[in-house]
């Protein structure tokens, strides 16, 4: 009973450190030996107990397990979404080398080695994070293969751990079966033993009676027989003497004549008469001692009712003999009397013969009587002696008979009572037994009952851990699907990404596809341009009065090419401002670094461009050309590139939606098993509720035995009182040992009541026990219903988090995501709207800026003369692009409190959706105006910088026009003085303001001199009027076609506004792309840190259930102390009652030797008593042949005396009356003696009628005690059936607990190799899932 506690007490602590043993190997050891089963039963739930915490750190270790695949699912989605943008960036920076390749060719000439080398540096770099990419997709593939397989292994143990519950269900069922069939086949053979067992009880009684009825009823026969010869022996010797006294009547009528003879028959008469009288007085002293000894009898066989019948029989068949030998001693007597009597007749006679001689005749008569009264005496005697010889020989017959019959009573009578001695030993025996084995039961009883208190009592602890533990790891998997289900919404968040990015290919497609027409138009446009110049030059060579439309055409061109070139500027700048955007978005990216080396070298391409003004002004239609080479070469580059980034984005889309497939599969196998494992808990549940009523209805019929064998066993005591009643009235000798052995029974009821009043205090101390373990069961489910309800709050806050975010969907089905993405379209329609307003109200600032370019770039008027307000204009465009900078900057700073302010309302009330919608329409409103006022500061910055410069540059281009003009005027006038001032035009150091002034002189005295020339060739032109008419003709087609051009242009600049409205919805969208980035960023950051914290609550929660269970364990110990000093107090009680039980034991020991012994002084006492009546007989014996002697003797003197009778004749006639009288004396004498015999037959009959009511009363005792006897051992045997199966039944109820035992050992076993080996096959998962979480926090 010591290991139970042990095992409590491991299983309470659920540490290692708790699982030292509460008790010494010796107390375990002897548990071992004493109750094999009960330490095997024990051991086995240890063992369980074992498994159990072994499971559920393993679904612990299985569920961090899936928080950190989670997590490294998340880092992976983090490195894929930072991959995105990083190609996304590039995809950007290509498009705005593209775009800046448009605006400088000749510069992208001069730079083509920097940028193969720069394109080459980042092919590299793209190849290398391509080939990064492909290798952590690799291994993130292998590892969800793996996961996979881990998975599909989990399912296929899961479905044979199913199968083996399944199996151990039927074997379940089986043995239950088999132990139902068997407890039938022991019912059934216990009522067959019982019922063979009353058979062989009722035969055995029944033999018993029947030799008792057969020995009694001999006894009675050989009774009845030797008396009735008694009584024929008594009768003939009465008809003898009947005839005796007629025979002397006869011989009285006879010798009536003889006087003398009377007077002497008289004389003797009355002698004889005396005689008689002597013998009537000897016959009534031995009647007298008759009845003494019948009276002394009579008190004996009342006093030894044990040893009455053979008392009895021997007694009667005493009295019998004393009869007979009295009645043969009184007829004896009787004759000797009667020969006296005779003799002293004869005596007389001869007497007298002397005095009667005379009567010759009458002695003649005499003798003749004499001789026939001798013969007649002869005869008697003879027939005298013949009866006595038969008499004798009767009576030695009936006395060898009757010691025969003795012999055989006192055989049948000792096996009879060595029987029932045995019997009653073994009855005794198995009364003891079956007190030691009912002390036995209750003692196994009590412990049973402490067990299962303790059972009970730990089941309810492990089912109470068990919900604990079921609820913990429901709220786990809750957080894990919740976990997942962001995950989902974050792959549905990059598939939008994917397909913004689609759609912004498509767009860039579109783009490109829009650019090769606008290639197309500049072509044409450039073909135009270069007509126009020639016609131009025709014009000015053919005719001078068309300079000035010549030079307006010119002007318009340059116009042209200025705009152009402005807006190559304006492409260059809103590029700069993407990649500042793009730069700011993404400052922790080492791609900045490239972007300022980029801008460094546009800046130096825009000094180099500076410098090669002038020849991109000369060649015009030759930049065009190469602009449009290189923009198509680099366009297509672009496109190239656009294609792999697509293609690899298509890759990553494809590879994405295999990884959420993989995720869906995985999560899928998550929830059949964690099904599965509430299946197997609800199973285990179930089979413990069944093991529980199992118990239950177990302990019901064991409590009902009991108290059937309670009431039986008082039955049993009643019965036993009643007998030890009856042997109190029959045994006077065992009353003082019954009466101890009752009290020693009292005092062990007594002991009982006190062991129970024990075990009740036991109980009642582990019911407290039980109180304080409920109470720490509350105090658990309280914590864990504090934890639930911090988990439900941060469920909440991460709810409200999700619904604070304005671009996350989050998880709904189907439906609602329709609907969500409705809205967002009306949001980003909206915010397109917007966009479109603020893209209006920068054209209308554009074109502001632009008519004020145009009118700094075009200081020259059209007599060549630098305008007055030139410098105005200067002034104007840059107070422009201040105010524009000042209104921008004052937006952007006006927008941001009430972006904070919408921070804070977003943050106070989470739940506003549509406002954040709102609110983030404004964010790339504002980026937009701090690029815009960016580019501002820019253009302010390079206009300021390249001011001087352009003076410089429209001086040479007024210088190279009069240069041309001079060498125009030189064709014609071959004399002209003009030829020193192209070398002025070709001079780089026109900076100066002293050569420029000079440049201007010489310029204008050419110009002068051109004009006289043509004032004085004017008449030589008035011939080619027609031709001039020809030529006007000409400028109108070519006026015709230069509209032509300018609605191509302006259809040009709409496809230009359309491709920016594009770019710039491009851009929104990817701003937005990224705030959604950075969004799942700061959710899977929340998410990090909500797992931290409930990381720490678990710890926290582990760390107080590790206290509890310490305190628990404390107190087991305690209750385990106090329950082995109860299990001492209870082996001392036993011992002693063992001594008790001895000691009594001994006292009924005692009591049978004592009856044993008084049995022997019975015995001894029938043996003196027939020793005495031997005696007694041997005396009748020698009484008989001293008689017999005597007779003969008498014979001889009768024989003598006959010679002397007929001497005696004169005697015999004086004699004759004295025999007359005494033959009347005779006769009453006779008479008396027959009311004398009359009474003693009816002495004798009362006598008999006295033995058959004293037999009758013996056999009825001995009936009674044969009966009690009988009920007695039936009583016991009933008691011995009974408690046979209340061990049968114990037997039966621990091997169906061995059983259930060994089943669940299985059970748990499979469980934990089921779990062991999920273990193992999740060890690498985790490694992997620590690596990965390592990796994202460093």
């Amino acid at each position: 009973m010591d290991r139970p506690s042990r095992d409590d007490s491991t299983v309470i602590a659920g540490t290692p450190a708790s699982s030292t043993r509460a008790l010494s190997d010796n107390l375990l050891d002897q548990l071992q030996h004493d109750y094999p089963a009960v330490y095997e039963a024990l051991h086995a739930y240890e063992k369980a107990v074992r498994h159990l915490k072994c499971k559920y750190k393993a679904k612990e270790a299985e569920l961090l397990r899936c928080i950190s695949v989670g997590e490294e699912l998340l880092g992976q989605m983090d490195v894929l979404k930072r991959r995105c943008e990083a190609l996304t960036h590039e995809r950007d920076e290509a498009m705005a080398a593209s775009a800046s390749a448009t605006a400088s060719p000749r510069e992208h000439a001069h730079t083509a080695g920097g940028a193969a080398s720069s394109s080459t540096s980042w092919a590299e770099e793209r190849h290398r994070l391509l080939r990064s990419h492909e290798t952590e997709c690799e291994r993130y593939r292998i590892e969800v293969q793996k996961a996979l397989q881990d998975t599909e292994a989990a399912q296929a143990q899961k479905r044979e751990l199913e199968l083996a519950l399944e199996r151990t269900t039927t074997q379940l069922s089986e043995a239950e079966k088999q132990l139902r069939t068997a407890h039938n086949a022991i019912a059934d053979c216990e009522a067959h033993y019982a019922a063979q067992q009353e058979r062989e009880m009722e035969r055995h009684r029944a033999a018993l009676e029947k030799q008792l009825a057969e020995v009694r009823q001999q006894a009675d026969v050989d009774r009845e027989t030797v008396l009735a010869e008694a009584m024929v022996e008594l009768e003939r010797l009465q008809r003898a003497l009947v005839r005796t006294q007629k025979e002397l009547a006869e011989q009285q009528q006879a010798s009536s004549g003889a006087q003398a003879l009377q007077a002497g028959l008289t004389s003797t008469a009355a002698i004889e008469l005396a005689s008689l009288q002597k013998q009537i007085s000897t016959l009534a002293e031995t009647n007298h001692d008759l009845r003494q000894r019948l009276q002394r009898r009579e008190a004996e066989i009342q006093l030894g009712c044990a040893a009455s019948s053979t008392g009895a029989r021997r007694d009667d068949s005493q009295r019998s003999l004393a009869l007979a030998s009295d009645s043969n001693r009184g007829a004896v007597l009787y004759d000797s009397t009667l020969a006296n009597s005779l003799v002293d007749a004869r005596r007389e006679p001869r007497d007298d013969a002397a005095d009667a001689s005379g009567l010759a005749a009458a002695q003649e008569r005499l003798r003749e009587e004499n001789a026939r009264l001798r013969q007649r005496l002869q005869e008697v005697a003879r027939r005298g002696q013949d009866d006595v010889d038969k008499e004798h020989a009767a009576r030695l017959s009936l006395q060898q008979q009757l010691q025969t019959m003795e012999a055989q009573s006192h055989v049948l009578r000792s096996e009879v009572v060595g029987r029932l001695q045995r019997e009653l030993q073994q009855a005794k025996d198995q009364l003891e037994v079956l007190q030691a084995q009912g002390a036995t039961a209750q003692r196994a009883a009590a412990e049973l009952e402490v067990q299962t208190a303790a059972l009970r009592e730990e089941k309810t602890t492990l089912a109470d851990a068990l919900r604990a533990e079921k609820v913990t790891t429901e709220k786990l998997r809750r957080e894990l699907k919740a976990a997942q289900e962001r995950q989902d919404a974050l792959a549905q968040e990059l598939k939008g990404a994917s397909a913004a990015a689609q759609e912004r290919e498509q767009v860039v497609v579109q783009l490109q596809r829009e650019k090769g027409q606008l290639f197309n138009a500049l072509r044409t446009f450039q073909a135009q341009a270069a007509d126009i110049e020639v016609a131009l030059k025709t014009v000015t060579a053919e005719q001078s009065e068309s300079t000035a439309a010549h030079e307006g055409t010119v002007s318009r061109l340059r116009d042209r090419c200025v705009l152009l070139e402005h807006e190559a500027e304006e492409l260059k700048t809103e590029r700069a401002a993407l990649r500042r955007r793009l730069g700011d978005a993404e400052e922790a990216i080492d791609v900045l670094k490239d972007a300022q080396r980029v801008s460094q070298e546009l800046v130096r391409e825009a000094q180099r461009g500076t410098k090669t003004a002038e020849d991109r002004a000369n060649f015009a239609a030759d930049q065009l050309t190469l602009q449009q080479q290189s923009s198509a070469v680099h366009l297509a580059q672009a496109q190239q590139h656009l294609e792999r980034v697509r293609t690899q984005q298509r890759d990553l889309s494809r590879r994405m939606e295999v990884c959420q497939q993989e995720l869906s599969r995985k999560e899928e196998a998550l929830r059949k098993s964690a099904e599965a494992q509430e299946a197997l808990v609800a199973e285990v549940q179930r089979l413990r509720e069944e093991q529980a009523n199992r118990d239950e209805s177990v302990r019901e019929r064991w409590r009902q035995q009991y108290a059937q064998s309670n009431r039986e066993r008082e039955k049993l005591i009643a019965i036993k009182e009643a007998h030890v009643a009856d042997l109190q009235r029959q045994q006077k000798e065992l009353q003082m040992s019954l009466a101890e052995s009752e009290d020693r029974v009292t005092q062990l009821h007594e002991q009982r009541q006190q062991l129970q009043e024990a075990l009740s205090d036991s109980l009642a101390t582990a019911a407290s026990h039980k109180g304080r373990i409920r109470a720490l069961e509350e105090e658990l489910a309280r914590t864990a219903a504090e934890h639930r309800a911090a988990q439900r709050e941060l469920q909440r806050v991460a709810g409200e988090r999700e619904r604070s975010s304005s671009t996350t969907p989050g998880l709904r089905p189907s439906g609602e995501c329709d609907a969500s993405a409705v809205v967002r379209l009306a949001q980003l329609q909206g915010q397109l709207t917007e966009c479109e307003a603020a893209l209006c109200a920068a054209e209308q600032s554009r074109q502001r800026m632009q008519s004020a370019v145009l009118g700094c770039l075009m200081p020259v008027d059209a007599s060549g003369e630098v305008t007055a307000d030139a410098d105005n204009m200067w002034d104007t465009l840059l107070d422009l692009l201040r105010e524009g900078d000042q209104e921008l900057c004052s937006r952007s700073t006006s927008a941001a409190p009430v972006q904070l302010r919408q921070m804070k309302a977003e943050e106070g009330n989470p739940v506003s959706d549509d406002k954040q919608a709102s609110n983030a329409v404004s964010v790339p409103i504002d980026a937009s105006r701090c690029a815009a006022a960016a580019v501002m500061r820019a253009i302010h910055d390079l206009v300021l910088h390249l001011h001087d410069a352009d003076r410089r540059r429209w001086s040479c281009v007024r210088n190279k026009v009069l240069a041309a003009c001079v060498v125009a005027d030189a064709t014609s006038d071959e004399a002209a003085p003009v030829g020193a001032a192209p070398p002025a035009t070709e001079d780089p150091a026109g900076a100066l303001s002293e050569k420029l002034c000079a440049d201007l002189a010489s310029a204008l005295r050419a110009w002068a001199l051109a004009l006289r020339s043509a004032q004085e060739h004017l008449t030589d032109y008035v011939a080619q009027v027609a031709k001039v008419a020809h030529l006007l003709s000409k400028e109108a087609a070519q006026q015709v076609q230069l509209t032509q051009l300018t609605v191509a242009a302006r259809t040009a600049e709409e496809q230009r506004d359309a491709l920016q409205a594009a770019l710039e919805e491009m851009t929104a969208k990817y701003s937005e792309a990224a705030k959604r980035a950075d969004a799942q960023e700061s959710r899977v950051e929340a998410l990090r840190h909500d797992v931290a914290v409930r990381d720490t609550r678990v710890r926290e929660m582990e760390h107080r259930l590790d206290v509890r269970q310490a305190e628990v364990q404390a107190e087991r110990a305690e209750w385990v102390s106090k329950w082995q000093e109860a299990q001492r107090h209870r082996e001392a009680e036993k011992k002693e009652a063992e001594v008790e039980r001895a000691h009594l034991r001994a006292q009924v020991a005692a009591a049978e030797e004592a009856g044993h012994q008084s049995t022997q002084r019975a015995a001894q006492e029938s043996a003196d008593a027939l020793q005495q009546l031997r005696a007694q007989l041997q005396t009748l014996r020698e009484t008989s042949s001293a008689t017999e002697v005597q007779l003969r003797q008498q014979i001889t003197q009768l024989s003598s005396e006959k010679v002397d009778a007929a001497r005696a004749v004169s005697r015999l006639k004086s004699v004759v009356a004295q025999l007359e009288e005494r033959l009347s004396s005779t006769e009453a004498t006779l008479r008396s003696r027959e009311a004398e015999l009359e009474t003693a037959m009816a002495s004798m009959q009362e006598l008999k009628r006295v033995q058959l009511q004293r037999r009758a009363d013996v056999a009825a005792g001995e009936a009674f005690e044969q009966r009690t006897l009988t009920e007695q051992v039936a009583s016991l045997q009933a008691q011995l059936l009974s408690i046979q199966r209340d061990h049968d039944m114990q037997e039966t109820l621990h091997a169906t607990e061995r059983a259930e035992m060994a089943a669940l050992r299985k059970v748990n076993a499979s469980l934990e190799a089921r779990l062991a080996e999920v273990e193992g096959d999740r060890a690498p998962l985790r490694e992997q899932l620590h690596s990965l979480l390592s990796f994202t926090e460093s």
